[in-house]
């Protein structure tokens, strides 16, 4: 997700997160039962942020298993720019920004999967 100012903006896990503690991950969650990968991430960033998104606004960049927790499930990656200035904040953990996808990267606790992503 890019901010309308055109920064990366992903998420900070609480400490209290036992072995996932301050980690950077992107946003999303489970799709729910009846929903597309589509209306799930819309759904999901719109709780986690506030952003309200049109699906023609959405870039499916890939579908990864998500190794981290040793989960069978399959996560969608997509991406999304708020163009708009939507996003009203980060409502499940700590807003996060980097400049650059290198300085996201460069980050040491920064999911597997969502360094794949960027």
């Amino acid at each position: 997700m890019l901010t309308h100012e055109g920064k990366l903006y992903l998420q900070r896990r609480p400490e209290n997160w036992g072995s996932h503690a301050g980690v950077i991950n992107l946003f999303g969650g489970h799709v729910e039962a009846g929903e597309t990968a589509e209306q799930g991430v819309i759904r999901e960033l719109n709780e986690e942020t506030g952003a309200r998104i049109a699906p023609e606004d959405l870039v499916f960049i890939d579908a990864v298993t998500e190794g981290m927790t040793q989960h069978a499930e399959i996560v969608h990656i997509y991406f999304w720019q708020d163009k708009a200035k939507t996003i009203t904040g980060c409502h499940e953990a700590e807003p996060v920004t980097f400049d650059t996808v290198d300085a996201a990267l460069a980050h040491p606790k920064i999911v597997p999967y969502a360094a794949g992503a960027l």
